[in-house]
Protein backbone atom coordinates (compact mmCIF):
# COMPACT_ATOMS: atom_id res chain seq x y z
CA UNK A 1 0.00 0.00 0.00
CA UNK A 2 1.42 3.85 -0.95
CA UNK A 3 0.65 7.07 -0.67
CA UNK A 4 -0.55 8.95 -4.04
CA UNK A 5 0.07 12.15 -4.21
CA UNK A 6 -1.24 14.38 -6.77
CA UNK A 7 0.92 17.17 -8.31
CA UNK A 8 3.12 17.32 -5.38
CA UNK A 9 6.46 17.35 -6.86
CA UNK A 10 8.39 19.50 -9.52
CA UNK A 11 11.23 18.98 -11.32
CA UNK A 12 13.58 21.71 -13.31
CA UNK A 13 14.04 21.01 -16.77
CA UNK A 14 16.47 22.54 -19.27
CA UNK A 15 14.86 24.99 -22.26
CA UNK A 16 12.91 25.13 -23.76
CA UNK A 17 10.64 24.23 -20.85
CA UNK A 18 11.16 25.23 -17.10
CA UNK A 19 9.90 22.36 -14.87
CA UNK A 20 7.53 19.94 -14.69
CA UNK A 21 4.90 18.87 -12.45
CA UNK A 22 3.85 15.38 -12.79
CA UNK A 23 0.26 14.29 -12.40
CA UNK A 24 0.59 12.18 -9.95
CA UNK A 25 3.71 10.49 -7.81
CA UNK A 26 3.94 7.79 -5.61
CA UNK A 27 6.79 5.65 -3.60
CA UNK A 28 7.27 2.12 -4.56
CA UNK A 29 9.31 -0.80 -4.46
CA UNK A 30 11.31 0.15 -7.29
CA UNK A 31 11.76 3.70 -5.60
CA UNK A 32 9.73 7.14 -6.76
CA UNK A 33 7.81 6.54 -9.85
CA UNK A 34 5.88 9.72 -11.91
CA UNK A 35 3.15 9.86 -13.69
CA UNK A 36 1.84 11.83 -16.56
CA UNK A 37 -2.03 11.39 -17.15
CA UNK A 38 -3.16 12.24 -20.62
CA UNK A 39 -6.53 12.24 -22.50
CA UNK A 40 -7.46 13.93 -25.58
CA UNK A 41 -7.18 17.78 -25.39
CA UNK A 42 -5.07 20.60 -26.90
CA UNK A 43 -1.97 20.52 -24.68
CA UNK A 44 -1.51 17.32 -24.64
CA UNK A 45 1.46 17.24 -27.01
CA UNK A 46 3.29 19.21 -24.82
CA UNK A 47 2.47 17.41 -21.73
CA UNK A 48 4.15 14.71 -23.13
CA UNK A 49 7.25 16.42 -24.43
CA UNK A 50 7.55 17.50 -21.06
CA UNK A 51 7.21 14.15 -19.50
CA UNK A 52 9.83 12.75 -21.94
CA UNK A 53 12.59 15.53 -21.20
CA UNK A 54 12.25 15.12 -17.02
CA UNK A 55 11.96 11.16 -17.83
CA UNK A 56 16.15 11.47 -19.71
CA UNK A 57 16.73 14.56 -17.11
CA UNK A 58 16.24 12.34 -13.90
CA UNK A 59 16.81 8.93 -14.69
CA UNK A 60 17.08 7.92 -11.33
CA UNK A 61 13.25 7.89 -11.08
CA UNK A 62 10.30 5.85 -13.06
CA UNK A 63 8.04 7.74 -15.47
CA UNK A 64 4.81 6.23 -16.52
CA UNK A 65 2.32 7.85 -19.11
CA UNK A 66 -1.35 7.31 -18.21
CA UNK A 67 -2.97 7.47 -21.44
CA UNK A 68 -6.41 7.20 -22.11
CA UNK A 69 -7.35 6.06 -25.28
CA UNK A 70 -10.98 6.95 -25.05
CA UNK A 71 -12.59 3.67 -24.43
CA UNK A 72 -9.46 2.36 -21.54
CA UNK A 73 -5.90 3.34 -20.05
CA UNK A 74 -3.22 2.45 -21.72
CA UNK A 75 0.19 2.88 -19.64
CA UNK A 76 3.77 3.16 -21.25
CA UNK A 77 7.20 3.83 -19.44
CA UNK A 78 8.54 7.11 -20.62
CA UNK A 79 11.55 6.35 -18.71
CA UNK A 80 15.25 5.58 -20.45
Amino acid sequence: WCTVMKQAITLRLDPPFKSYTPDLAYLGESGLTLVEVKGPHRFREKGIAKAALAAKTYPQFRFVLADWTGTEWKESLLSP
